[in-house]
């Protein structure tokens, strides 16, 4: 059994030609830019705003980097408008928005958030940032491209002539159902916890040319697959569908002859070759103990975890073991704390272990545990997008006011405060970037003074 380690978010954002049904145009900026109008969200956040103009670029925008929701109004009354959402803008699910014109373009680059969405009017939604849906999502007329995050928390549908195009992570908590339109997953593997149902459209999977050990495309689909009518998997594409039980039993409608052209094939066992997908393995020290991270989205006769650490990355002994999920294809958090880190550097690993003994090991991860000279440490490195940088200042003098600073990896300042005394403070990535990367963090107090390199995943 081979262990597969495969970041989801580091896919690139590039597109496929598939076959002679798509080609999903996409030509957005790294941010946005020749705004005709610009509302400040820091400042107005309740803001009632409405577009009137044919071609108008509206750009939602915030101070600095701290994270600023908008809840106010969008009343979009002409077409082919642009309305752009800058990484730190959050746009709440209580913001009140109106697309009534045709052919408009969404880029949101930060965090767009509703309980139910319908794209129409022919208006393509480029999500770069991440998308959260807490109820239902519908693409009828429009385009939809995702390179960032979605979640959608309850069901996904579309009809023709949707056209959807999915290259960053995307989990559906409820069915999905296909009426029409065209759907290509690249290089990434959608998660669907219910039903998968096609009555009609075109459906396909491929390989990103640009990162091939990316794998096809693929559907994870935890219930009952119904396929009707319409293509499933075409062209250059090869997409998989599979139940818990991962046979062609999970179909319940197999396809109609002729439904699936000669270069394209239906894969029920998609995930045989992937028993055990890791998404990532972490481990960071919160000043006394190291805490170690790591999800898996697929598990096949997984029996446990054995979480081991050595002093020399040679030699391991065992630290704790966590039972696995068994046969799984959902996405899967674990945790566990190592009260006991050598002193400077402790070197860790996972030993993945099937229920018949078979095993195999992760990547090995190494973490710095000593007192820092200076007496400020700054911790944890890598981290997600989500989690807090912490600079702990045990042993500083506490009538000494903090100054951080946090740069990106061009020297560009993104983040500067100061706290009052207190021995310890925590950043949330988000107030600082919305992207991965490698960046570094100062942080002064009196005389003493240090500065680490962090990662942020």
């Amino acid at each position: 059994m081979k262990t597969t380690t495969t970041s989801m978010h580091t896919l690139l954002t590039c597109l496929l030609f598939l076959g002679t049904f798509f080609l999903f145009p996409l030509s957005i900026k790294a941010q946005c830019s020749s705004c005709t109008t610009t509302i400040n969200v820091t400042t107005t956040p309740n803001a009632s705003i409405n577009i009137n103009v044919d071609n108008t670029v509206l750009c939602l925008t915030a101070v600095n980097t701290t994270i600023s929701p908008f809840q106010g109004t969008i009343n979009i009354n002409a077409n082919n408008v642009t309305v752009c959402i800058s990484s730190n803008v959050r746009i709440t699910s209580n913001a009140n928005l109106n697309f009534s014109g045709t052919n408009g373009t969404i880029n949101n680059f930060g965090t767009f958030q509703r309980i139910n969405f319908t794209l129409s009017n022919g208006y393509t939604f480029n999500n770069i940032g991440q998308l959260e849906i807490s109820s239902n999502l519908t693409i009828n007329t429009g385009t939809f491209v995702n390179t960032g995050t979605a979640n959608i928390d309850g069901s996904y549908s579309q009809t023709t002539p949707a056209q959807v195009n999915i290259l960053g992570p995307t989990s559906i908590g409820g069915s999905a159902t296909i009426n029409g339109g065209n759907l290509t997953v690249t290089g990434i593997i959608v998660l669907i916890t219910g039903d998968y149902n096609q009555n009609g459209g075109n459906v396909a999977g491929g390989s990103n040319p640009l990162l091939p050990s990316s794998g096809c495309g693929s559907l994870n689909v935890a219930g009952q697959a119904n396929i009707s009518n319409g293509i499933f998997g075409f062209g250059s594409g090869l997409i998989g569908m599979c139940r818990n039980d991962a046979t062609p039993t999970g179909f319940s409608n197999p396809p109609p002859p002729g439904v699936v052209t000669p270069n394209g094939s239906i894969k029920c066992d998609c995930f045989q070759a992937l028993p055990v997908e890791l998404l990532y393995f972490r481990a960071a020290y919160n000043g006394k103990h190291v805490v170690l991270k790591w999800a898996t989205v697929s598990e096949k006769d997984n029996s446990h975890f054995i979480v081991e650490r050595s002093s020399n990355g040679v030699s391991f002994e065992e630290v704790t073991t966590l039972k696995g999920k068994g046969n799984s294809y959902s996405l899967h958090t674990y945790q566990s704390v190592d009260t006991k880190p050598y002193s400077g550097i402790t070197y860790y690993r996972l030993k993945q272990t099937d229920w018949d003994g078979t095993f195999t090991y992760s990547d090995i991860v190494a973490v710095e545990t000593g007192a820092s000279a200076s007496g400020i440490r700054i911790f944890p490195s890598p981290l997600g997008i989500t989690e807090s940088v912490e600079v702990q200042t045990a042993g500083a003098s506490s009538a000494s006011t903090l100054h951080v600073r946090i740069y990106d990896q061009l020297g560009k300042e993104c983040f500067e405060a100061r706290y009052s005394p207190t021995d310890m403070v925590k950043i949330p990535v988000r107030q600082f970037t919305q992207s991965a990367g490698i960046y570094v963090v100062q942080a002064r107090r009196g005389t003493q003074f240090t500065y680490e390199k962090i990662i942020v995943q």
